[in-house]
């Protein structure tokens, strides 16, 4: 019998950098990806501040799954670059992360926000940049371990992501910005 068609290799992956040592011709779209990050961590964190001090803790815990979302899409139109977040531990039922992010969860898993360097990735006609969140300890009452989670979070949650220690990694800022 005749072969049949070789298998292709597997196409190498993405170039991967530290923020610090990513090459001259990739600086110019990580300063526009970092600055898109930034303003989104500012625009979710000015959220959630006002809608704690306006309804408290226990109502304000949709923040980050409605308003994330919206002001993700709000920025990325903004800017002109796609951003986003993604948690550590995706949930079941989660949509998968884009394809470069996935091998960079697996391999910061089991480590604490400290020990995880933001991450550039040349995508070929786009820059992308993982920039990890760590856990601060204002978040425990919501996404601590069940000792440190509020009694009225504990009430009004639906289970979400809880059980971390301040400095976990909590997840990412992503974003991909155009060459």
């Amino acid at each position: 019998p005749a072969p049949g068609p070789a298998a292709l290799p597997a196409p190498p992956p993405p170039a991967r950098f530290r923020v610090e040592d990513s090459p001259r011709e990739l600086q110019p779209a990580l300063a526009r990806a970092e600055a898109a990050v930034k303003t989104l961590r500012e625009q979710i964190a000015a959220r959630l501040a006002a809608e704690i001090a306006s309804v408290g803790v226990a109502r304000s815990m949709a923040v980050c799954r409605r308003d994330a979302p919206t002001l993700a899409a709000a920025v990325s139109a903004q800017t002109g670059v796609e951003v986003g977040r993604i948690p550590a531990r995706l949930r079941p039922g989660a949509p998968p992360p884009r394809p470069w992010i996935g091998p960079l969860l697996e391999e910061t898993s089991a480590k604490r926000a400290a020990d995880v360097a933001p991450v550039v990735v040349d995508l070929g006609d786009r820059v992308g940049l993982l920039r990890p969140v760590p856990l601060a300890a204002s978040c425990l009452g919501c996404h601590g371990a069940a000792d440190r989670v509020l009694p009225e979070v504990k009430l009004a949650s639906d289970g979400g992501p809880g059980g971390f220690s301040e400095g976990d990694l909590r997840g990412f800022y992503w974003a991909e910005a155009k060459k």
